[in-house]
């Protein structure tokens, strides 16, 4: 066995063993593709530095978009997707008026948290319960809750 067969070999092995360190199927590709060369080398069938790096490059092209094709269709991982929109997942949720709320100004506790809020509609005093309709910077534009509305009409029969 000649010396550049061996050299190629060993190179080939290098790399895949490589792979164990460096996940992602790139240097096994590099290293099988080298023993396909060193093969090619020492049984005659090409003698050609040229041909051999130009064998080297288009089996380890092939090799690497197989093995791409390969991980992605049996080896993908789940994704989820969410909404992220933290404004989507506001609206619609009630709060507690911590102090008067009028179209000026007011606060509300929502999710452990004082926020500055206003009501385009009427005032609401301390501790009613209100619905977040929207939100502009900093403040939620609230509105009176389902709950309240409920509570209002059974006080009122």
């Amino acid at each position: 066995m000649e010396i550049f067969t061996i050299v190629i070999i060993i190179i080939g092995l290098i790399l895949m063993a490589i792979e164990l360190i460096v996940p992602g199927g790139l240097c096994f590709c590099f290293g099988l593709s080298s023993i396909i060369v060193a093969c090619l080398y020492q049984t005659g069938y090409e003698t050609s530095y040229f041909n051999l790096a130009f064998i080297w490059c288009v089996s380890s092209f092939i090799m690497s978009v197989i093995s791409f094709i390969f991980m992605n269709k049996f080896l993908s991982g789940e994704s989820v997707s969410e909404c992220v929109d933290e404004d989507d997942n506001i609206i619609g949720s009630e709060a507690i008026a911590d102090s008067e709320i009028t179209s000026e100004s007011g606060r509300v506790h929502f999710r452990g948290t004082s926020w500055q809020a206003i009501s385009l509609e009427k005032k609401f005093q301390k501790g009613d319960k209100v619905t977040i309709i929207a939100k502009e910077d900093l403040t939620f534009i609230v509105e009176e809750s389902e709950s309240n509305k409920y509570e209002n009409l059974t006080k009122g029969d």
